[in-house]
């Protein structure tokens, strides 16, 4: 896992961390797009709520890597979504 490696100690960034590594698994083992679309949409509420982070602090680096890592996985939920219906 991502904040194992990053010695992350925030237990909420820890928490849906754990979510996002399974919903990560989930999409890459999907054998339809439309499973793997179903899948980013979860992957998508999950980086939203970590954007949502009351606990938010600008000049904290933990922060800052929670939401850059939330940004990478949207993003790249986003493009399987957008892809969904080229693929069928």
């Amino acid at each position: 896992m991502v904040c194992e490696e990053s010695g992350i100690t925030c237990n909420r960034f820890r928490a849906k961390e754990s979510v996002c590594a399974t919903l990560t698994e989930q999409i890459n083992a999907a054998q339809s797009i439309s499973e793997k679309a179903a899948k980013a949409k979860e992957l998508i509420e999950v980086a939203e709520e970590l954007f949502a982070c009351e606990e938010y602090g600008e000049g904290d680096p933990e922060c800052q890597y929670c939401h850059s890592l939330s940004l990478l996985r949207k993003k790249t939920a986003a493009l399987i979504l957008k892809m969904a219906p080229l693929g069928g």
